[in-house]
């Protein structure tokens, strides 16, 4: 459902934000964060039973990212150098959405604006807050590459291309696949969940 290729995630109008420092948070406790303490200090302050949680749960992470290539390529997304942008996109649309659903609960978010008129109707006609929140997200990785520099960022980058942060944030996540009705086999419920926190 969602890539560049998908007009109604990135040919639609842009619909509100979730918002945009929400993964910055889990970068904290983040392969790399966690080895800093409450002060600041370079030190291992975890236990050995929450660091061997970590890794266990971490390599869920890894292992998706690794089999996500570059469409046409034999190229593959590297999930050691993508952890840290792969944990925060996960707890920071999870967090996102739980500040929508209180929202919602509180009746403080409104059902989204309305698109512009003309060839694209209306969306929050056919799509539920919780479909405009996920439709959101996905638009903010919507973009393109040449294949040289999408080849040479797989390598230095550590971020994930665009579309694979949102398929790797997304597959397995509950609420996602209740908002847009996944079935069982498909792309996204296939998939374990990954959660760090």
């Amino acid at each position: 459902m969602v890539g560049r290729s998908s007009p109604l995630v990135c040919d639609t109008p842009t619909l509100p934000r979730p918002p945009p420092r929400t993964p910055q948070m889990s970068h904290g406790f983040d392969e790399q964060g966690r080895k800093f303490d409450a002060a600041g200090g370079l030190r291992d302050w975890w236990s050995s039973a929450s660091a061997a949680a970590y890794e266990n749960r971490s390599s869920c992470f890894v292992n998706r990212y690794n089999r996500y290539s570059l469409p046409g390529t034999d190229l593959f997304v590297q999930g050691n150098l993508t952890l840290g942008e792969s944990i925060a996109d996960a707890g920071g649309v999870a967090a996102a959405y739980d500040a929508l659903v209180a929202a919602l609960a509180a009746g403080t978010a409104g059902e989204g604006s309305p698109a512009p008129a003309g060839a694209n109707a209306d969306l929050s006609a056919v799509l539920t807050p919780r479909q405009q929140f996920f439709v959101s997200y996905a638009q903010l990785f919507c973009g393109k590459r040449r294949p040289a520099s999408a080849a040479a960022r797989l390598r230095t980058d550590p971020h994930a291309p665009g579309r694979f942060r949102v398929e790797g944030a997304l597959a397995g996540f509950g609420p996602f696949l209740d908002a847009f009705q996944c079935s069982a086999g498909s792309r996204y419920a296939a998939q374990p969940p990954c959660e760090m926190w």
